[in-house]
Formats: C-alpha cells, sequence, structure tokens
C-alpha cells in the first residue's frame, strides 16, 4: 500500500503505520522497530537515551546521548567527551590534582599546594620522584642498560664521607668523597674504593723461596735452605725477619716470576756443594742456599754463603759454616776436627744448622711455617752433615723439606720447599737442593694472565686467589 509521509520532517521524526515505524534520518525515512533500528541505532523508548552509529550517511561516527544530551563521540580521529570523568573502583580512584591506588599511599600528584606545578611520584607512601619545570629529581636509584646526557651543564653524582660510604657497595658505583676532596669508584678486583685519576692498585702477597743448596763431597756440609722471603699477614721471613711488605702492582702489567732449582747433587771427590738458584718476583728476589763444604781444606771445607749458608766439611780443623742472607735465612753449622771428623749441617730459614760433635754430623737448621695458600706448611729446612768413614754418624735434614746426610750419596731437599741437600762421607752422589716456590695471594676478583714458561697453579681461598709457581720463568699480569 502506498504511505504518505509527512511533508518537511526534521531530522530524526518518527512516524508510524499501523506496525510500522518510521524515522527521518534527512535523507530517507528508514524503518524502525520499538526498539532498535537497524544499521544505526540502539535507542529506549522515549528515544532520549540511545547509541547512533551515525546520524547521517557514511558519517562514520558514534554517538551516544543520555536524557536527550550528546555525552560523547567516537570517530576516526578520537574520542570526545562532554562534561565530567568518573573512574570508580578498588584498584584506582581519580580526582582533580592526583591518581592514586585504593590506600592512598602510592599516586601521582599534579600538585600539592595551590599553582605549584610540580608532578610528584609517591610508592608504598615515600616520594621516589618530582618533576617541574626545570628538573627531574630521582630520590631513589636509577636503572637503565643506557643512560645518555646532553648539553652543556654538569652533572652531579652522590656525595659523602670516606665514613658514609655504602655498607655494602657494588662494582661500579661512584661518589664524590668529601674527606679526600677526590671521585671514587668502587673496584670489585680491588675490594675497595678507588680514586678516579689512580689506577687500581693490587696488593699481591708473596712468599718467595729459592733453591736449596747441595750437600759437600766427602765429610760433607748439609746444603743450606733457599732464602726464605714472606709478606703474608703477620708471618715471619726467613732468618728471624718480619713479614715484609706487600707488593703493589697494576693491573694490565707484566711481572717477572723465577722458580730457583735447586743446587744439583755431585760426584766429585773432595768438592764443595753446589748453590741454590735465585727465586724471584717483580722486584723481590731471594737468594739461592750455600752448598756444603768438604774436608779438603781451606775455602772449601767452609760452607758456601746464600740464602742460608751451607755447613762446614769436615777435616782437622774448625771450619765456620756459609753464613746466611739477612731476613732470609741463617748460617750453616760448623765441624768438630779430628776423628771422626763430624761436619756441620746447613742452615735453615727458621735456625741456625747443627754444629758437628762427638761422633755425630749437624743437622739442617729447621725451616718456617705459612698459611698462605691456605694450609699450614712449614719450608726452608737446612740439608743434614753426611757420615764419615771413621764413624760419624749422619744428620738429620731440617724440618721444611731439608735432605738428611748420608755415608753413600745423600737425602735431596724436598722439591718446591728450597730445602738444603745432605751431605755425605765420600761416595755416591751428594743430595742435591731442592727447588724453590713463588707463592702469590691477591683479591679474588683478579684474573690473572700467565705467560708460557711458568707451571702454575690457581685456586680460590676464601675472599682471595692464591697462585702457586712451582717451576720456570715468565710474567703474571692481572686484569
Amino acid at each position: 500500500m502506498a504511505i504518505s509521509f509527512p511533508s518537511n520532517p526534521n531530522v530524526n521524526d518518527t512516524f508510524t503505520v499501523d506496525d510500522k515505524t518510521f524515522l527521518w534520518t534527512g535523507d530517507y525515512w528508514r524503518t524502525l522497530s520499538s526498539a532498535v533500528t537497524f544499521p544505526g541505532i540502539i535507542k529506549d523508548a522515549d528515544n532520549d537515551t540511545k547509541v547512533e552509529v551515525e546520524q547521517s550517511v557514511d558519517e562514520d561516527t558514534i554517538r551516544f546521548s543520555v536524557a536527550g544530551t550528546e555525552k560523547a563521540s567516537l570517530d576516526a580521529s578520537g574520542l570526545t567527551v562532554t562534561g565530567d570523568i568518573s573512574v570508580t573502583g578498588s584498584y584506582v580512584g581519580l580526582s582533580s590534582d592526583s591518581i592514586t591506588d585504593a590506600d592512598g599511599d602510592t599516586k601521582i600528584q599534579v600538585e600539592e599546594s595551590a599553582d605549584e606545578d610540580t608532578i610528584r611520584f609517591d610508592i608504598a607512601g615515600a616520594e621516589k620522584m618530582t618533576l617541574d619545570s626545570s628538573s627531574l629529581t630521582v630520590s631513589d636509584s636509577v636503572s637503565a642498560d643506557h643512560f645518555s646526557a646532553s648539553g652543556t651543564g654538569a652533572n652531579l653524582i652522590p656525595s659523602g664521607t670516606t665514613a658514609e660510604r655504602p655498607v655494602s657497595p657494588t662494582a661500579g658505583m661512584m661518589r664524590f668523597n668529601e674527606t679526600t676532596g677526590e671521585p671514587e669508584w668502587y673496584s670489585s678486583a680491588m675490594g675497595d674504593w678507588v680514586n678516579f685519576r689512580n689506577a687500581p692498585v693490587i696488593n699481591v702477597s708473596y712468599l718467595v723461596i729459592a733453591g736449596g743448596g747441595s750437600g759437600g763431597y766427602r765429610r760433607g756440609g748439609g746444603g743450606g735452605a733457599g732464602g726464605y722471603r714472606n709478606s703474608y699477614a703477620s708471618e715471619t721471613s726467613g732468618g728471624g725477619g718480619s713479614a715484609e711488605s706487600v707488593v703493589a702492582v697494576s693491573t694490565g702489567t707484566d711481572y717477572t716470576v723465577t722458580v730457583g732449582a735447586g743446587g744439583p747433587g755431585i760426584t766429585t771427590f773432595n768438592s764443595k756443594g753446589n748453590n741454590g738458584v735465585a727465586s724471584t718476583f717483580a722486584t723481590i728476589t731471594s737468594v739461592g742456599g750455600g752448598g756444603g763444604g768438604s774436608d779438603t781444606g781451606g775455602s772449601l771445607n767452609s760452607g758456601a754463603s746464600g740464602g742460608s749458608g751451607g755447613g762446614a766439611g769436615a777435616t782437622d780443623s774448625v771450619y765456620s759454616g756459609g753464613s746466611g742472607t739477612s731476613n732470609q735465612g741463617y748460617r750453616g753449622g760448623s765441624n768438630a776436627s779430628g776423628s771422626p771428623y763430624p761436619p756441620g749441617g746447613g742452615g735453615g730459614a727458621g735456625a741456625v744448622g747443627g754444629n758437628g760433635s762427638g761422633s755425630s754430623a749437624g743437622a739442617g737448621g729447621s725451616g718456617v711455617t705459612s698459611t698462605i695458600t691456605g694450609s699450614s706448611v712449614t719450608r726452608g729446612g737446612g740439608g743434614g752433615g753426611g757420615a764419615t768413614a771413621e764413624g760419624s754418624s749422619a744428620g738429620a735434614g731440617g724440618s721444611g723439606g731439608g735432605g738428611a746426610g748420608a755415608g753413600s750419596g745423600g737425602t735431596s731437599g724436598t722439591a718446591n720447599t728450597g730445602g738444603g741437600g745432605g751431605g755425605n762421607a765420600g761416595s755416591g752422589t751428594t743430595g742435591s737442593g731442592g727447588s724453590g716456590v713463588v707463592i702469590l695471594r691477591y683479591p679474588s676478583g683478579l684474573v690473572p694472565s700467565i705467560s708460557a714458561g711458568l707451571t702454575s697453579t690457581t685456586a680460590t681461598v676464601g675472599n682471595d686467589k692464591v697462585t702457586v709457581f712451582t717451576a720456570g720463568t715468565g710474567t703474571v699480569s692481572w686484569s
């Protein structure tokens, strides 16, 4: 049937015929049901609260009207709201000057007082950051993979006295030290704060022991122990010396290390023993142990001087043992004159070599104990005087690697103790001196670089690393 629509309708006017309702869009009459218009509108019964997809053809705008007033519209460019916004819920509060959580202790404030113009960020009741027209201020640590600053101004870093340094610093922390008037940074390798203008300096404790001397041939005196120098903790050096100063080294610099060999045993009749070879670390040198004397007379009877001196060989006259080196070792023992011609023992790092007496050759002097490796070890014992064909008994080796004397041959000093070798009665090979050792102890954060030519092991002991060099010569550096 034909429908006669009203002439000159207004937009959104409706017209009902029988059970059909029509809406004037401004261009055409659109069929409506009682509540929903397809495709453009959802509305209530009195048409004053509704959602319209468009008011004109291809407008592409969604409009929200409440009680006859348009409150919001959404189009391709954004959302437009007319009136106040109120957000409710247990998780957030919103007012004119702040956004807060439910209990009000975590929030963003636009201002705390009138026209302050400062944005404040609070976390769990503490203000962590503020932003105003001149600066951003952070009241706690900043964590970032990359930080870049620009401009011609300057950045401020934390400042305080030496006593106010962080209790538990971490690697890379920077601050200005008000006590020294210098900026500083924390080095985990050093375990300490380092001045900016100084290269990191590492304090290295050391135990440097030279090779021991070998025993003398025929009524031979014992070999002296290698020189013993120690800077670890409050321990002692050889010869009764106190602990020396640690060596301060720089990262990336090579330092020479040499482990001295023991003096080789001898087979030549009436010959003095061989001295041991010096051991070194950087500027520290320990002198090789002195060889034991023989019975030929004169200078050959006296023990040789060294780190610790060799014992005297026996004859009809009394001869002295060789002298030790100050703060490295003790002198060797003297012989006793006449049959059965007992020779003297080699000097040790911890005591003078025993004198030959009666029918007994002198024992080697004792060594010195150190815990630089984490274990208590005695090193640097002197070699014992040899037995004689006339009936003198051989002397014992000194504690700490000294070799005992013998009738035929002689016992060698223990490797890597610098112990002296034992003398003999006149046959076989006399005891050779024990090789030396270089032991370094330094902060565990450092990584050693050791050149070819050195034999070594490195272990962690508490907060330190310990590197033990047992043979060779080369260099060590740290990074």
